[in-house]
């Protein structure tokens, strides 16, 4: 595991941050949210999350003692 891949992990993850605030900024009260916005906003979670435990688990990995 090397710090680039993780910190490449985390920029990603930053960037979905961004892709949910614009579509959340997006909306105002009141506006009906159709099933195209749900689905992004649930998709982007999706990859969010999956960056997340990706990134965790390299950091992880990295901390256990090899079993040499």
């Amino acid at each position: 595991m090397s710090t680039h891949e993780i910190i490449d992990l985390l920029e990603d993850a930053i960037d979905i941050i961004d892709q949910l605030e614009g579509v959340l900024q997006r909306l105002k009260p009141g506006d009906n949210i159709t099933p195209g916005v749900i689905y992004q906003l649930y998709n982007s979670l999706v990859l969010l999350r999956e960056k997340i435990v990706v990134a965790r688990m390299k950091v992880s990995s990295s901390l256990t003692p090899s079993q040499d």
